[in-house]
This record gives C-alpha cells, structure tokens and sequence, in this order.
C-alpha cells in the first residue's frame, strides 16, 4: 500500500480524528490519486505519439526511395512500415482491453476486440 493511503488509512481509522480531519485526509489522497492518473494517461499519449511519428517518418522515406527507383530501399521501408503498423495496432488492443479490465465493463467485448471488431 502507499505511503499516502497507509497515512489516510491511519487518520480515517483513528476514533479521535475529527469528521473534517478524516474528510481532508481522503480528499487530499483522492486528488494525488487523480494528479497520478493524469500524469500515466499523459506519458501514453506521448508514447503514442511517438510511435505514430515513427510511422510517417518511415513512410516519408519510403516515398522517397520510391520517387528515387530504389526498389531494395523501399521493400525494407514496406516490411518496416508493416512491423511498426502491427506493432501500434497491438498497442492499442492492449490497451483497450486494458481499459475494460481496469473499469470491469464489457467484458465480453474482449474477444471482439482481439479479433479486430471495434
């Protein structure tokens, strides 16, 4: 347990705490709970933005060894492309499925969502 939750939990069960002490205890843990939160969901949205950044860096390559007659080139840069798309659809199935673990509903969307159904 942390070290925020174990104090809130100490104040909430002391029977010598007032009402207004043990609301401001779990008041003050439900906000760093929300500020942790936001802060996870934040560092996914960059991830992901790198990752779909990489995406078209790549496919601005491959455009250009394509205009170049770069054929060897532009097949590596297809299978690169290929891989990073898989690897970003995964990303985000995992992460879906994820979700619906996390905030248990729809669990029977998990099977959908693994064979591609939105």
């Amino acid at each position: 347990m942390p070290k925020d939750a174990e104090a809130c939990e100490k104040i909430t069960d002391n029977p010598d705490a007032t009402l207004d002490l043990k609301c401001k205890a779990i008041e003050d843990l439900l906000h760093k709970l929300a500020c942790a939160c936001k802060e996870a969901n934040e560092q996914v949205e960059i991830d992901n933005k790198k990752k779909w950044n990489r995406l078209h860096v790549l496919v601005a390559e491959r455009k250009d060894a394509r205009t170049r007659g770069k054929k060897v080139r532009t097949k590596e840069l297809s299978k690169q492309i290929q891989r990073e798309v898989r690897t970003v659809n995964h990303g985000i199935k995992k992460e879906r499925i994820e979700r619906v673990l996390r905030e248990f509903k729809g669990i029977k969307q998990i099977a959908g969502i693994k064979q591609g159904d939105t």
